[in-house]
């Protein structure tokens, strides 16, 4: 987590998006999901007669947005605004922490068959808002809800089937192990029977009366451990509306996806946190044809993208540079094995020359300047060129009588002093990247840029998805720019498997693949194996993953730490003012 004070003089990229469902096949661009599970830091509620006879720490009420066009169904509501709000009346089985791992909230504890393939949850004496203990047959109920939802149901790739074993009690039963299946449990559990479309009740802290969440002082977790006790509801049907409540102080949070490319932008003074989720961007090879069918010439190109300029320059700290496909906070990364890939031009430019279909030619700056060489052969130029054009102007003006002197009545004069031979290119390379993004665009070329210092033509080509889809079907391009949003697991199979809906670039069967794919499924200890494989093969090249962000007014919050799609993580810690 970190966090960020912005003066009120400098403007910021607001963006008010509707949250879109992860891992759709249309394209491989997609939005995070949201994740629901408040945290305290016991998995249990703890109760003394301190706390029995202890008064709220705060009575302490701040202000959200929320679009009432879309409702409040917990597995269909695609705003974004409602899904923050909604994160503080619903808890999952599972959240997810700041290292992307998994935490009980509503499972109490589990365990694990030998063969990986049945999971048995104990569920926590917890309840509703309303009461009503929470039992087995509520969360297989809401597993056959979130089944259902578009915004859900890929999660369930690898699930065969559940039950309730006894009221307490749930068995998931898998089609092959997943270790990190618990990362996947992290949406909404509701009561049996109870209507989506009705703002059912759920275990979280509040609940919502109208445009009013209120404290539920019988919280199962204890409400003592909340510091805040109301939240009022401002109706906002667009981004402007958003922007203007919280600029004239009537909203005080917004929770929001910087890289939507809806945007609104405002000038006040507040306070910034980053949340990570699980949207990563990378270039992917068209491993079929051309210089990218080559591994040696795929690793040298991840080695010459500089990711962290990308960053910092096109997305100003709202993603966090990857040398992995693994966001670099996850405890699945592993910083060792990431050196090894990190930007490097020079080992690129070497490992490029030594590769047959490869070439400079000998007066080539980079031969003997190293990486970008070209760039100071090109300024030198363009200083000859305006020093000739001064001296042109200085010593040889045109004779005004002289017909025969101007150029412009001279049709002899003008083709032979405007003729330009045809520059000889080498290396080329046609990059595409989807258009309607901005910052995506940006991010595509300054890779164009990267690869050009290490002796690559790019050619960018900026694609309406039609025209993005119907180039990456047919393979017009040697590479492509994407996002992808990876499931809360951080399954990489839509990637990499060769029947993988996201496979656009033609990555073969390999049985060793598909063994390190399965073994690191099986234990997540052996995803440094997966890792290590899929960069040493050059199938990808991580660039960086997303940030969504939590703007605040200033000196409200305090203890804000925000977790992947989880921006009350650790709520005890929460102060308002």
């Amino acid at each position: 987590m970190s966090r960020r004070t912005v003066c009120g003089v400098l403007a910021a990229c607001l963006v008010f998006s509707q949250l879109t469902g992860c891992g759709e096949k249309a394209a491989p661009s997609s939005a995070p999901e949201p994740s629901f599970g408040v945290q305290v830091s016991a998995a249990e509620p703890v109760v003394d007669s301190a706390m029995e006879s202890q008064e709220p720490v705060s009575s302490g009420t701040f202000s959200m947005p929320y679009n009432g066009s879309y409702g409040w169904n917990p597995y269909t509501c695609r705003s974004m605004e409602n899904q923050a709000v909604m994160q503080m009346i619903y808890q999952g089985l599972f959240t997810l922490n700041q290292s992307f791992d998994a935490e009980p909230v509503l499972c109490k504890d589990f365990s694990v068959s030998g063969d990986g393939l049945t999971y048995t949850i104990t569920l926590q004496s917890a309840w509703f808002s309303n009461g009503s203990a929470l039992t087995a047959a509520d969360v297989t109920y809401s597993l056959s809800q979130a089944q259902q939802s578009e915004l859900y149901s890929e999660r369930f790739t690898d699930i065969s089937g559940y039950e309730a074993v006894d009221s307490g009690t749930v068995a998931i039963y898998l089609s092959q192990p997943n270790d990190r299946l618990p990362c996947l449990l992290n949406f909404p559990i509701i009561r049996d029977g109870s209507s989506p479309n009705g703002s059912p009740q759920g275990t979280g802290p509040f609940v919502r009366n109208g445009d009013v969440l209120s404290l539920d002082q019988n919280w199962w977790q204890g409400a003592e451990r909340v510091q805040f006790q109301t939240v009022t509801l401002c109706s906002s049907t667009s981004a402007e509306d958003t922007r203007d409540n919280f600029e004239m102080d009537n909203v005080d949070l917004v929770y929001n996806d910087p890289q939507s490319s809806t945007a609104a932008t405002f000038h006040c003074d507040y306070e910034l946190w980053n949340s990570p989720n699980t949207v990563m961007q990378y270039i992917g090879f068209n491993m079929t044809t051309g210089l990218c069918s080559s591994k040696d010439i795929r690793t040298a190109i991840i080695r010459a993208i500089d990711r962290s300029t990308i960053a910092e320059s096109v997305y100003h700290n709202f993603a966090d540079p990857t040398a992995l496909p693994v966001p670099a906070i996850s405890s699945l990364y592993n910083k060792e094995l990431a050196r090894n890939y990190e930007y490097d031009a020079d080992t690129a430019l070497t490992q490029l020359l030594d590769n047959s279909l490869y070439y400079l030619p000998d007066d080539d700056p980079r031969l003997t300047g190293g990486p970008g060489a070209q760039r100071n052969q090109t300024d030198d130029a363009a200083q000859d060129s305006s020093d000739e054009s001064s001296a042109l102007e200085e010593d040889v003006l045109p004779d005004e009588t002289d017909p025969e002197a101007d150029p412009e009545t001279d049709p002899d004069a003008t083709q032979e002093d405007t003729a330009q031979e045809e520059e000889t290119t080498y290396n080329d390379l046609v990059l595409i990247v989807l258009s309607g993004n901005a910052n995506r665009v940006a991010a595509a070329k300054l890779a164009a840029e990267q690869l050009t210092d290490v002796g690559f033509t790019v050619t960018v080509k900026s694609l309406s998805e039609n025209e993005f889809l119907t180039a990456l079907n047919t393979g017009e391009y040697d590479l492509y720019y994407a996002d992808v949003c990876l499931s809360p697991d951080l399954d990489l199979r839509p990637l990499l498997k060769a029947s993988g809906d996201l496979n656009y670039g033609g990555i073969p069967e390999d049985s060793v693949l598909s063994d390190r794919i399965y073994n690191a499924l099986e234990n997540s200890g052996n995803h440094y194996d997966l890792y290590k494989y899929v960069m040493d093969q050059g199938y990808l090249c991580p660039i960086l993953f997303e940030n969504n962000a939590v703007f605040t007014s200033r000196g409200v919050f305090s203890g804000l730490t925000p977790a992947p799609g989880n921006l009350i993580y650790d709520i005890q810690t929460i102060t308002v003012k």
